[in-house]
Protein backbone atom coordinates (compact mmCIF):
# COMPACT_ATOMS: atom_id res chain seq x y z
CA UNK A 1 0.00 0.00 0.00
CA UNK A 2 0.87 3.58 -0.62
CA UNK A 3 1.04 5.76 2.62
CA UNK A 4 1.98 8.61 4.05
CA UNK A 5 5.53 9.34 3.26
CA UNK A 6 5.48 7.79 0.07
CA UNK A 7 7.22 9.87 -2.82
CA UNK A 8 5.64 9.42 -6.84
CA UNK A 9 7.78 9.78 -9.64
CA UNK A 10 10.11 12.64 -7.36
CA UNK A 11 7.38 15.22 -7.49
CA UNK A 12 4.68 14.58 -5.19
CA UNK A 13 5.36 13.68 -1.48
CA UNK A 14 2.54 12.03 0.56
CA UNK A 15 1.60 14.55 3.50
CA UNK A 16 -1.68 14.01 4.82
CA UNK A 17 -4.44 10.86 4.40
CA UNK A 18 -7.49 12.84 3.82
CA UNK A 19 -9.84 10.04 3.70
CA UNK A 20 -10.59 6.64 1.35
CA UNK A 21 -13.39 4.71 0.15
CA UNK A 22 -14.15 1.34 -1.70
CA UNK A 23 -12.60 2.55 -4.91
CA UNK A 24 -9.18 4.57 -3.87
CA UNK A 25 -7.53 6.69 -1.23
CA UNK A 26 -7.18 10.50 -1.10
CA UNK A 27 -3.63 12.20 0.11
CA UNK A 28 -2.58 15.73 0.16
CA UNK A 29 0.84 15.77 -1.18
CA UNK A 30 3.86 18.13 -1.03
CA UNK A 31 5.31 19.10 -3.97
CA UNK A 32 9.35 18.21 -4.26
CA UNK A 33 10.02 19.65 -7.68
CA UNK A 34 8.65 22.99 -6.98
CA UNK A 35 6.60 24.78 -3.93
CA UNK A 36 3.05 24.17 -3.32
CA UNK A 37 0.61 21.22 -2.83
CA UNK A 38 -1.60 18.75 -4.97
CA UNK A 39 -4.53 16.37 -4.36
CA UNK A 40 -3.54 12.73 -5.21
CA UNK A 41 -6.08 10.06 -5.72
CA UNK A 42 -4.88 6.11 -5.54
CA UNK A 43 -6.92 3.71 -6.78
CA UNK A 44 -7.95 0.44 -5.48
CA UNK A 45 -6.20 -2.92 -7.11
CA UNK A 46 -8.70 -3.57 -9.44
CA UNK A 47 -8.60 -5.60 -12.92
CA UNK A 48 -10.47 -3.13 -15.23
CA UNK A 49 -8.60 -0.17 -13.55
CA UNK A 50 -4.89 -2.19 -13.67
CA UNK A 51 -6.21 -2.52 -17.58
CA UNK A 52 -6.34 1.18 -18.06
CA UNK A 53 -3.02 2.02 -16.08
CA UNK A 54 -0.99 2.47 -19.52
CA UNK A 55 -3.69 5.31 -20.65
CA UNK A 56 -3.32 6.88 -17.36
CA UNK A 57 -1.08 9.99 -18.69
CA UNK A 58 -3.59 9.70 -21.62
CA UNK A 59 -6.30 11.24 -19.07
CA UNK A 60 -4.48 13.85 -17.63
CA UNK A 61 -3.73 14.91 -21.09
CA UNK A 62 -7.63 14.76 -21.55
CA UNK A 63 -8.95 16.33 -18.58
CA UNK A 64 -5.96 19.62 -19.16
CA UNK A 65 -7.79 20.03 -22.84
CA UNK A 66 -11.03 20.70 -21.38
CA UNK A 67 -9.84 23.93 -20.04
CA UNK A 68 -13.02 24.18 -18.22
CA UNK A 69 -13.33 27.06 -15.39
CA UNK A 70 -14.21 24.84 -12.54
CA UNK A 71 -11.79 22.20 -12.89
CA UNK A 72 -8.97 20.85 -10.46
CA UNK A 73 -6.00 21.54 -13.17
CA UNK A 74 -4.70 17.85 -13.85
CA UNK A 75 -0.45 17.51 -13.13
CA UNK A 76 0.44 13.84 -13.76
CA UNK A 77 -0.52 10.33 -13.14
CA UNK A 78 1.63 6.88 -13.44
CA UNK A 79 1.79 3.58 -11.97
CA UNK A 80 3.60 3.19 -8.18
CA UNK A 81 5.99 0.56 -9.09
CA UNK A 82 6.16 -1.23 -6.32
CA UNK A 83 2.50 -1.38 -5.82
CA UNK A 84 0.93 -1.45 -9.01
CA UNK A 85 -1.08 1.01 -8.01
CA UNK A 86 -2.71 3.88 -10.43
CA UNK A 87 -2.46 7.21 -9.22
CA UNK A 88 -3.70 10.52 -10.66
CA UNK A 89 -2.27 14.10 -9.35
CA UNK A 90 -4.53 17.27 -9.39
CA UNK A 91 -3.54 20.89 -8.37
CA UNK A 92 -4.61 21.87 -4.84
CA UNK A 93 -7.68 23.60 -4.48
CA UNK A 94 -8.58 25.30 -1.22
CA UNK A 95 -12.39 25.28 -0.20
CA UNK A 96 -15.19 23.92 2.36
CA UNK A 97 -17.85 21.11 1.09
CA UNK A 98 -20.74 23.08 -0.30
CA UNK A 99 -23.44 20.08 0.91
CA UNK A 100 -23.36 19.03 4.31
CA UNK A 101 -24.78 15.74 4.62
CA UNK A 102 -28.63 15.17 6.22
CA UNK A 103 -28.43 19.06 6.52
CA UNK A 104 -29.70 20.77 3.10
CA UNK A 105 -33.55 20.76 1.73
CA UNK A 106 -34.36 20.06 -1.76
CA UNK A 107 -33.82 23.97 -2.93
CA UNK A 108 -30.21 23.52 -1.25
CA UNK A 109 -29.11 20.70 -2.47
CA UNK A 110 -30.63 21.44 -5.99
CA UNK A 111 -28.56 24.48 -6.57
CA UNK A 112 -25.41 23.25 -5.02
CA UNK A 113 -25.52 20.13 -8.00
CA UNK A 114 -26.67 22.66 -10.42
CA UNK A 115 -23.25 24.34 -9.99
CA UNK A 116 -21.61 20.90 -10.51
CA UNK A 117 -23.74 20.03 -13.77
CA UNK A 118 -22.56 23.28 -15.28
CA UNK A 119 -18.87 22.29 -15.19
CA UNK A 120 -19.51 18.33 -15.11
CA UNK A 121 -21.74 18.45 -18.68
CA UNK A 122 -19.89 20.18 -20.65
CA UNK A 123 -17.03 17.42 -19.37
CA UNK A 124 -18.87 14.31 -19.94
CA UNK A 125 -19.35 15.43 -23.55
CA UNK A 126 -15.58 15.52 -24.23
CA UNK A 127 -15.96 11.60 -22.77
CA UNK A 128 -14.97 12.44 -19.32
CA UNK A 129 -16.55 11.08 -16.33
CA UNK A 130 -16.50 12.18 -12.60
CA UNK A 131 -17.73 9.28 -11.39
CA UNK A 132 -17.33 10.37 -7.33
CA UNK A 133 -20.00 13.08 -7.08
CA UNK A 134 -20.23 13.39 -3.67
CA UNK A 135 -20.85 16.40 -1.28
CA UNK A 136 -17.45 16.69 0.12
CA UNK A 137 -15.97 16.91 -3.83
CA UNK A 138 -17.73 19.58 -4.25
CA UNK A 139 -16.37 23.07 -2.95
CA UNK A 140 -16.95 26.41 -3.05
CA UNK A 141 -14.04 29.13 -2.61
CA UNK A 142 -13.87 32.92 -2.95
CA UNK A 143 -14.93 33.75 -6.24
CA UNK A 144 -15.29 30.09 -7.93
CA UNK A 145 -19.06 28.81 -7.90
CA UNK A 146 -17.86 25.01 -8.07
CA UNK A 147 -14.05 23.53 -8.07
CA UNK A 148 -14.97 19.82 -8.75
CA UNK A 149 -12.09 17.05 -7.74
CA UNK A 150 -12.21 15.72 -11.36
CA UNK A 151 -8.73 14.55 -12.17
CA UNK A 152 -9.13 12.54 -8.05
CA UNK A 153 -12.30 10.73 -9.71
CA UNK A 154 -11.76 10.53 -13.46
CA UNK A 155 -11.51 7.61 -15.88
CA UNK A 156 -11.42 6.68 -19.31
CA UNK A 157 -14.92 5.87 -20.92
CA UNK A 158 -13.02 2.32 -21.44
CA UNK A 159 -13.11 1.78 -17.29
CA UNK A 160 -16.44 3.62 -16.96
CA UNK A 161 -19.13 4.59 -19.95
CA UNK A 162 -19.12 8.11 -21.29
CA UNK A 163 -22.55 8.84 -20.98
CA UNK A 164 -24.97 10.43 -18.54
CA UNK A 165 -25.28 7.03 -16.15
CA UNK A 166 -22.19 7.81 -14.23
CA UNK A 167 -22.91 11.03 -13.17
CA UNK A 168 -26.60 10.86 -13.03
CA UNK A 169 -25.95 7.78 -10.55
CA UNK A 170 -23.62 9.49 -8.38
CA UNK A 171 -25.96 12.49 -8.39
CA UNK A 172 -28.89 10.27 -6.91
CA UNK A 173 -27.01 8.69 -4.32
CA UNK A 174 -25.78 12.30 -3.39
CA UNK A 175 -29.18 13.66 -2.73
CA UNK A 176 -29.64 10.91 -0.88
CA UNK A 177 -26.84 11.47 1.54
CA UNK A 178 -28.23 15.66 1.35
CA UNK A 179 -31.67 15.66 1.96
CA UNK A 180 -32.70 14.49 5.33
CA UNK A 181 -36.04 13.09 4.94
CA UNK A 182 -36.84 13.18 1.22
CA UNK A 183 -40.36 13.14 0.03
CA UNK A 184 -41.84 10.29 -2.11
CA UNK A 185 -41.80 11.95 -5.40
CA UNK A 186 -38.04 12.89 -4.83
CA UNK A 187 -37.63 9.58 -3.93
CA UNK A 188 -39.04 8.49 -7.43
CA UNK A 189 -36.80 11.16 -8.99
CA UNK A 190 -34.05 9.22 -7.63
CA UNK A 191 -35.04 5.99 -8.79
CA UNK A 192 -35.58 7.30 -12.93
CA UNK A 193 -31.74 8.71 -12.30
CA UNK A 194 -30.46 4.97 -11.76
CA UNK A 195 -32.58 3.22 -13.98
CA UNK A 196 -30.12 2.06 -16.97
CA UNK A 197 -30.13 3.57 -19.15
CA UNK A 198 -31.30 6.58 -17.17
CA UNK A 199 -34.45 8.06 -18.20
CA UNK A 200 -32.89 11.94 -18.15
CA UNK A 201 -29.80 12.96 -21.04
CA UNK A 202 -27.54 14.80 -19.43
CA UNK A 203 -26.98 15.49 -15.54
CA UNK A 204 -28.23 19.18 -15.97
CA UNK A 205 -31.54 18.07 -17.65
CA UNK A 206 -32.07 15.45 -14.63
CA UNK A 207 -31.59 18.08 -12.21
CA UNK A 208 -33.74 20.48 -13.40
CA UNK A 209 -36.22 17.81 -13.37
CA UNK A 210 -35.96 17.62 -9.78
CA UNK A 211 -38.89 18.10 -8.31
CA UNK A 212 -38.77 20.85 -5.32
CA UNK A 213 -40.83 21.50 -2.46
CA UNK A 214 -44.14 22.86 -2.86
CA UNK A 215 -43.83 25.67 0.11
CA UNK A 216 -41.08 27.96 -0.51
CA UNK A 217 -39.37 30.16 1.96
CA UNK A 218 -41.52 33.35 1.87
CA UNK A 219 -44.69 31.12 2.53
CA UNK A 220 -43.47 29.96 5.57
CA UNK A 221 -45.58 31.63 8.38
CA UNK A 222 -43.71 35.02 10.62
CA UNK A 223 -43.57 33.03 13.48
CA UNK A 224 -41.41 30.10 12.37
CA UNK A 225 -38.69 32.41 11.00
CA UNK A 226 -38.90 34.51 14.23
CA UNK A 227 -37.69 31.36 16.19
CA UNK A 228 -35.20 30.73 13.61
CA UNK A 229 -33.49 34.17 13.85
CA UNK A 230 -33.53 33.67 17.77
CA UNK A 231 -32.25 30.80 17.49
CA UNK A 232 -29.66 32.15 15.54
CA UNK A 233 -28.83 34.74 17.58
CA UNK A 234 -28.73 32.88 20.42
CA UNK A 235 -25.62 30.59 18.53
CA UNK A 236 -23.76 33.89 17.99
CA UNK A 237 -23.95 34.64 21.90
CA UNK A 238 -22.91 31.15 22.49
CA UNK A 239 -20.07 31.46 19.74
CA UNK A 240 -18.77 34.83 21.16
CA UNK A 241 -18.95 33.39 24.76
CA UNK A 242 -16.47 30.67 23.53
CA UNK A 243 -14.12 32.79 21.42
CA UNK A 244 -13.62 34.88 25.25
CA UNK A 245 -13.06 31.52 27.03
CA UNK A 246 -10.50 30.58 23.97
CA UNK A 247 -8.87 33.20 24.48
CA UNK A 248 -8.28 34.14 27.94
CA UNK A 249 -7.12 30.37 28.49
CA UNK A 250 -4.71 31.36 25.81
CA UNK A 251 -3.81 34.75 27.91
CA UNK A 252 -3.40 32.30 30.90
CA UNK A 253 -1.05 30.09 28.90
CA UNK A 254 1.06 32.44 27.19
CA UNK A 255 0.13 31.91 23.76
CA UNK A 256 -1.33 35.71 23.78
CA UNK A 257 -0.34 38.81 25.13
CA UNK A 258 -2.26 40.03 27.99
CA UNK A 259 -5.12 42.37 27.24
CA UNK A 260 -3.21 45.22 28.97
CA UNK A 261 -0.35 44.61 26.24
CA UNK A 262 -3.01 44.58 23.58
CA UNK A 263 -3.11 48.26 21.39
CA UNK A 264 -1.77 49.04 17.59
CA UNK A 265 0.88 50.78 19.11
CA UNK A 266 5.23 49.45 18.91
CA UNK A 267 5.75 46.97 21.18
CA UNK A 268 8.40 47.76 24.95
CA UNK A 269 10.62 44.96 24.29
CA UNK A 270 11.78 44.94 28.10
CA UNK A 271 7.96 44.86 28.87
CA UNK A 272 7.11 42.36 26.34
CA UNK A 273 10.18 39.74 27.80
CA UNK A 274 9.37 40.54 31.21
CA UNK A 275 6.11 39.71 30.96
CA UNK A 276 6.77 36.44 28.95
CA UNK A 277 9.45 35.82 31.76
CA UNK A 278 6.71 35.49 34.66
CA UNK A 279 4.35 33.29 32.54
CA UNK A 280 7.36 30.76 30.89
CA UNK A 281 9.67 31.29 34.36
CA UNK A 282 12.81 32.95 34.77
CA UNK A 283 15.55 32.78 31.79
CA UNK A 284 19.19 33.41 30.92
CA UNK A 285 17.70 36.83 28.81
CA UNK A 286 19.70 40.06 28.87
CA UNK A 287 17.97 43.00 27.16
CA UNK A 288 19.92 45.26 25.15
CA UNK A 289 19.30 48.31 23.40
CA UNK A 290 18.99 46.73 19.97
CA UNK A 291 19.08 42.22 20.84
CA UNK A 292 17.93 40.20 23.59
CA UNK A 293 20.74 37.58 24.04
CA UNK A 294 22.01 34.64 26.30
CA UNK A 295 24.23 31.13 26.24
CA UNK A 296 25.35 32.14 22.87
CA UNK A 297 21.98 33.55 21.06
CA UNK A 298 21.57 37.10 19.69
CA UNK A 299 17.74 38.02 18.60
CA UNK A 300 17.61 40.95 17.04
CA UNK A 301 14.78 43.50 18.65
CA UNK A 302 13.35 45.90 15.64
CA UNK A 303 10.16 48.06 15.85
CA UNK A 304 7.48 45.88 15.70
CA UNK A 305 3.79 45.34 16.81
CA UNK A 306 3.02 44.21 20.63
CA UNK A 307 1.32 40.54 19.19
CA UNK A 308 4.77 40.21 17.02
CA UNK A 309 7.23 40.88 20.17
CA UNK A 310 5.23 38.26 21.78
CA UNK A 311 5.32 35.24 20.02
CA UNK A 312 9.11 36.36 19.53
CA UNK A 313 9.95 36.96 23.02
CA UNK A 314 8.26 33.66 24.14
CA UNK A 315 10.22 32.03 21.07
CA UNK A 316 13.35 33.69 22.47
CA UNK A 317 12.71 33.13 26.01
CA UNK A 318 11.93 29.05 25.42
CA UNK A 319 15.06 28.75 23.17
CA UNK A 320 17.07 29.46 26.40
CA UNK A 321 15.22 27.48 28.76
CA UNK A 322 16.57 24.29 26.26
CA UNK A 323 19.88 25.68 26.32
CA UNK A 324 20.19 25.45 29.90
CA UNK A 325 18.76 22.30 30.30
CA UNK A 326 20.28 20.87 27.08
CA UNK A 327 23.26 19.67 29.11
CA UNK A 328 26.95 18.94 26.86
CA UNK A 329 27.46 21.52 24.23
CA UNK A 330 28.33 20.71 20.58
CA UNK A 331 31.76 22.10 21.20
CA UNK A 332 33.19 22.68 17.84
CA UNK A 333 32.00 24.17 14.48
CA UNK A 334 33.59 21.78 12.29
CA UNK A 335 30.99 20.78 9.20
CA UNK A 336 30.91 17.28 9.78
CA UNK A 337 29.56 17.38 13.34
CA UNK A 338 27.43 20.73 12.92
CA UNK A 339 25.84 18.62 9.37
CA UNK A 340 25.11 15.45 11.39
CA UNK A 341 23.60 17.27 14.61
CA UNK A 342 21.35 19.22 12.12
CA UNK A 343 20.46 16.71 9.78
CA UNK A 344 18.98 14.55 13.20
CA UNK A 345 16.98 17.91 14.10
CA UNK A 346 15.31 18.48 10.40
CA UNK A 347 14.43 14.93 10.82
CA UNK A 348 12.86 15.13 14.24
CA UNK A 349 10.82 18.48 13.27
CA UNK A 350 9.96 17.22 9.95
CA UNK A 351 11.96 19.96 8.11
CA UNK A 352 12.51 20.17 4.36
CA UNK A 353 16.45 20.91 3.01
CA UNK A 354 16.79 23.52 0.81
CA UNK A 355 17.61 22.47 -2.55
CA UNK A 356 20.44 25.87 -3.43
CA UNK A 357 18.71 28.39 -5.81
CA UNK A 358 22.50 29.44 -7.32
CA UNK A 359 23.92 32.87 -6.78
CA UNK A 360 24.40 33.44 -3.23
CA UNK A 361 22.33 31.12 -1.10
CA UNK A 362 23.56 29.48 2.01
CA UNK A 363 24.69 25.76 1.20
CA UNK A 364 23.05 24.41 3.90
CA UNK A 365 19.25 25.14 4.55
CA UNK A 366 16.39 24.06 6.18
CA UNK A 367 12.89 25.23 5.76
CA UNK A 368 9.41 24.55 7.84
CA UNK A 369 6.54 24.94 5.22
CA UNK A 370 3.39 23.42 7.45
CA UNK A 371 3.73 23.65 10.92
CA UNK A 372 2.91 20.59 12.90
CA UNK A 373 -0.38 20.16 14.16
CA UNK A 374 -0.51 21.49 17.76
CA UNK A 375 2.41 23.22 17.66
CA UNK A 376 1.14 27.01 17.58
CA UNK A 377 3.50 28.39 15.13
CA UNK A 378 1.25 31.47 13.99
CA UNK A 379 1.78 32.74 10.52
CA UNK A 380 2.88 36.36 9.91
CA UNK A 381 1.62 39.32 11.95
CA UNK A 382 1.59 41.23 8.73
CA UNK A 383 2.68 40.69 4.99
CA UNK A 384 5.66 40.20 3.61
CA UNK A 385 5.87 36.67 4.50
CA UNK A 386 6.78 34.31 1.44
CA UNK A 387 7.25 31.36 3.06
CA UNK A 388 7.83 29.44 6.16
CA UNK A 389 11.00 30.10 8.68
CA UNK A 390 14.15 29.00 7.94
CA UNK A 391 17.59 28.19 9.05
CA UNK A 392 20.60 27.91 7.70
CA UNK A 393 24.43 26.92 8.69
CA UNK A 394 27.12 29.44 7.81
CA UNK A 395 30.27 30.30 9.07
CA UNK A 396 30.21 28.50 12.16
CA UNK A 397 26.80 30.21 13.47
CA UNK A 398 23.27 29.02 12.69
CA UNK A 399 20.98 31.90 11.41
CA UNK A 400 17.23 31.59 11.54
CA UNK A 401 14.60 33.77 10.04
CA UNK A 402 11.49 34.00 8.03
CA UNK A 403 11.39 33.32 3.90
CA UNK A 404 11.29 36.33 1.90
CA UNK A 405 11.01 36.99 -1.57
CA UNK A 406 14.35 38.45 -2.47
CA UNK A 407 17.33 38.01 -4.96
CA UNK A 408 19.16 34.23 -5.05
CA UNK A 409 21.52 36.27 -7.71
CA UNK A 410 21.66 39.17 -9.33
CA UNK A 411 19.61 38.26 -11.88
CA UNK A 412 17.25 35.61 -10.26
CA UNK A 413 14.76 36.34 -7.61
CA UNK A 414 12.93 33.57 -4.91
CA UNK A 415 12.60 32.82 -1.42
CA UNK A 416 15.64 33.38 0.54
CA UNK A 417 16.61 33.30 4.05
CA UNK A 418 16.13 36.56 6.08
CA UNK A 419 18.66 36.47 8.73
CA UNK A 420 16.82 37.43 11.75
CA UNK A 421 18.43 35.55 14.80
CA UNK A 422 21.71 33.80 15.14
CA UNK A 423 23.70 31.27 17.48
CA UNK A 424 26.89 29.60 17.39
CA UNK A 425 26.95 26.37 15.97
CA UNK A 426 29.05 25.43 18.99
CA UNK A 427 26.88 26.64 21.91
CA UNK A 428 24.10 24.04 20.48
CA UNK A 429 23.28 21.15 22.79
CA UNK A 430 25.22 17.82 21.86
CA UNK A 431 21.99 15.65 21.96
CA UNK A 432 19.65 15.61 18.74
CA UNK A 433 16.63 16.38 20.84
CA UNK A 434 17.72 18.98 23.38
CA UNK A 435 19.29 21.01 19.67
CA UNK A 436 15.68 20.15 18.42
CA UNK A 437 13.79 21.92 21.32
CA UNK A 438 16.23 24.94 20.81
CA UNK A 439 15.52 24.94 17.08
CA UNK A 440 12.31 24.39 17.24
CA UNK A 441 11.51 27.75 19.89
CA UNK A 442 13.56 29.87 17.29
CA UNK A 443 11.12 28.97 14.39
CA UNK A 444 8.09 29.78 16.04
CA UNK A 445 9.89 33.11 16.72
CA UNK A 446 11.02 33.58 13.44
CA UNK A 447 7.64 32.48 12.04
CA UNK A 448 5.88 35.44 13.59
CA UNK A 449 8.76 38.38 12.74
CA UNK A 450 6.61 41.63 11.25
CA UNK A 451 8.30 41.87 7.94
CA UNK A 452 5.72 44.82 6.70
CA UNK A 453 9.21 47.58 6.39
CA UNK A 454 10.62 45.04 4.55
CA UNK A 455 7.59 45.70 1.18
CA UNK A 456 8.65 49.32 1.46
CA UNK A 457 8.79 50.24 -2.33
CA UNK A 458 11.14 52.70 -4.57
CA UNK A 459 12.74 53.55 -7.72
CA UNK A 460 16.10 52.68 -8.65
CA UNK A 461 17.54 55.37 -10.49
CA UNK A 462 19.07 53.64 -13.16
CA UNK A 463 16.73 50.66 -14.82
CA UNK A 464 13.43 52.51 -13.12
CA UNK A 465 11.96 49.24 -11.84
CA UNK A 466 10.03 49.59 -8.35
CA UNK A 467 11.75 47.16 -5.54
CA UNK A 468 11.06 46.13 -2.05
CA UNK A 469 13.79 47.49 0.39
CA UNK A 470 15.25 43.48 0.82
CA UNK A 471 15.67 43.57 -3.08
CA UNK A 472 17.77 47.02 -2.95
CA UNK A 473 21.42 47.82 -2.50
CA UNK A 474 20.65 50.97 -0.94
CA UNK A 475 17.84 53.24 -1.44
CA UNK A 476 18.97 54.68 -4.56
CA UNK A 477 19.16 51.13 -6.78
CA UNK A 478 18.56 47.87 -7.45
CA UNK A 479 20.92 44.89 -6.58
CA UNK A 480 21.67 43.92 -10.55
CA UNK A 481 22.19 47.84 -11.08
CA UNK A 482 24.50 47.43 -8.39
CA UNK A 483 26.88 44.98 -9.54
CA UNK A 484 26.34 46.81 -13.23
CA UNK A 485 26.69 49.90 -13.00
CA UNK A 486 28.46 50.36 -9.38
CA UNK A 487 30.60 47.19 -9.29
CA UNK A 488 29.65 45.60 -6.38
CA UNK A 489 29.43 42.29 -5.81
CA UNK A 490 26.54 40.88 -3.53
Amino acid sequence: MLTVGATLEDRFLLHRALGADAEGEDFMARRVDIAGYARVRVLATDDALRAAAGSAAAVVERIAALELTGLARPLAAGVDPATGRVWFAEAWTNGQPRCAPGAWGWEDAHGALLAAAEVLDPARARGVVHGRLAPGLVLVNVGTPAIIGVAAGVWLGEVRPAGPGGDLGCAARAIRALVAAPAPELRAWVARCEQAPPAFGSLDEALRAMPLPGRRRAEIDQERLQAAAREQEREREEAARRWREAREADIRAGRLPPDDLSGGGAASWPVVFERVQQVLGAAPVTIEATAASGLGLRWPLRETSVASAWQQARGVVGALHALARGGKRLGTDRDKDARALLDAVAARLGLTQVRDGGGFAPALEWQRSVAPAGEGIPPGILGGHFGGPRIAMRHGALDVGPTILGWQSSHHQGPVLSSHGSIALADLPRKPAAAADVIAALLAAAAAVDLSRLTYTTTCRFCGGRFASVDRHDDSCCHRCAEIHLGVIH
